[in-house]
């Protein structure tokens, strides 16, 4: 008898009920006895009966799988193509095939195809990650450079899974993921070192772009969540391209871009517990008097900072674009005095910054930031008296520094004023502004 399918629903359930049932009628055709590193269906004694068409249909899966469009659909292929990531592995050429299908579909903007097509390909990769890590890690980074090009509201939430998912696959291998780290910050230099010796503007434009921008982010998320002591080299390069990246760029049109790479900086100083200089690149937004001594009575919506790398003159005159710059510098300063608030030094270190916000406090023609600084500077001057107070208590000298690492973890358990005002400044400014929440 001949089966016709009569239309685009009827054809979608059919291919799914397939799908759905294929994994367990091929175990039923083989033994379940495997040997090998790997144990795949390949070393089962009737394999060789289903070898022709196991490796039909897998390569049919994959011909359909690139054929798609439609998100149900290839969800639910997607779904079962994980379910059958042992087998593709016995067939190398039809898993290349495979991984060329799903790396599309890992950058694409429908947020459940993106995660599904991750998942699979990361159950492929860790199966068996030699040499296909490698490989796979450079195909995807690749991808990502191509698709942080540009950032919107839109495609915000598809980077941020990518950097998500990159770090998670770096983390399977500390070797791989020093060879690839070691090999893009390199690259990030050299990038870097050519803008700075000729001073062009269109050599700046190389590195003072997103793509840069969130490259260096993502491997600030390397260092700092994947906590390998073989990594701990890679730190001081890293915050040397960023440092550079800003002293190509000083100017008050682009302070969303310092923003972004301090944000990144401060998070690799928490997650290494390692100091770099960052309150003078703060201050001086703050000192800037187009920003915080600023009458101005721009209206109108100024852009999200955390879609903007440079502002024009018009947009740094709004009064909107003024405020989101404003609190993003405090949240940040704030952000470095806690992660070193439990120092030993604090009080040497906050010294110099006190004195400069004093004046900026003075200065300001903004009601709400000159309360605010003033709550700042309140709270570092109880922290610092805090300090101050145990520091005469010890009994060990500044060379000791087990001891002093010691009584320094201490005082971070323990917490203080700052790290409760931070939390408290975070919550009202979350509720107030939501859209302020994470990273801008």
């Amino acid at each position: 008898s001949v089966y016709r399918v009569l239309g685009s629903k009827e054809f979608n359930a059919i291919a799914v009920g397939c799908l759905r049932h294929a994994s367990s009628c091929l175990e039923q055709n083989l033994t379940g006895e495997r040997t090998g590193k790997h144990r795949l269906p390949s070393s089962d004694p009737n394999w060789s009966k289903m070898k022709g068409t196991v490796r039909t249909y897998l390569s049919l899966v994959v011909k359909l799988l690139r054929g798609l469009h439609d998100p149900a659909m290839l969800c639910a292929v997607l779904r079962q193509v994980r379910s059958l990531a042992e087998y593709y592995l016995c067939f190398p050429h039809v898993c290349r095939g495979l991984r060329a299908a799903l790396l599309p579909l890992w950058s694409a903007e429908e947020g459940s195809v993106q995660v599904l097509a991750f998942l699979a390909l990361r159950r492929i990769t860790l199966l068996h990650p030699h040499p296909s890590l490698h490989t796979t890690l450079k195909k995807l980074y690749l991808d990502f450079i191509r698709n942080c090009q540009f950032t919107s509201h839109r495609s915000l939430p598809r980077i941020h899974f990518m950097k998500a998912s990159l770090v998670e696959l770096l983390g399977a291998d500390p070797p791989t993921a020093y060879q690839h780290a070691f090999v893009y910050v390199r690259q990030l230099a050299v990038h870097l070192r050519s803008a700075m010796a000729s001073q062009k503007s269109s050599d700046k434009k190389t590195v003072c772009n997103w793509q840069c921008v969130h490259c260096v982010d993502l491997w600030g998320r390397v260092l700092s969540r994947l906590p390998w002591d073989s990594l701990r080299p890679l730190v001081y390069p890293l915050v040397q391209v960023a440092l550079g990246i800003l002293s190509l760029r000083p100017v008050s049109g682009y302070y969303p871009l310092r923003l972004h790479l301090i944000h990144t900086l401060l998070e690799l100083c928490q997650a290494t517990d390692t100091f770099v200089p960052l309150a003078p690149l703060l201050l001086e937004v703050l000192e800037d008097k187009g920003v915080a001594e600023s009458s101005a009575s721009g209206q109108g919506r100024a852009p999200h900072l955390s879609c903007v790398l440079f502002a024009n003159k018009k947009t740094r005159l709004l009064r909107p674009y003024q405020t989101a710059v404003l609190n993003k510098t405090f949240e940040l300063l704030l952000s470095f005095f806690v992660t070193y608030s439990h120092s030993v030094s604090f009080p040497e270190l906050a010294f110099p910054i006190l004195v400069r916000l004093r004046k900026v406090s003075k200065a300001t023609r903004m009601p709400w930031f000159r309360v605010q600084l003033k709550q700042l500077i309140e709270k570092v001057e109880g922290v610092c008296a805090e300090v101050t107070r145990d520091r005469l208590k010890v009994n060990f000298s500044p060379g000791d520094l087990v001891q002093i690492s010691a009584w320094e973890r201490g005082r971070k358990d323990a917490g203080n004023l700052l790290v409760d005002f931070y939390e408290t400044w975070k919550k009202i400014n979350t509720e107030l502004n939501p859209a302020a929440d994470g990273k801008q």
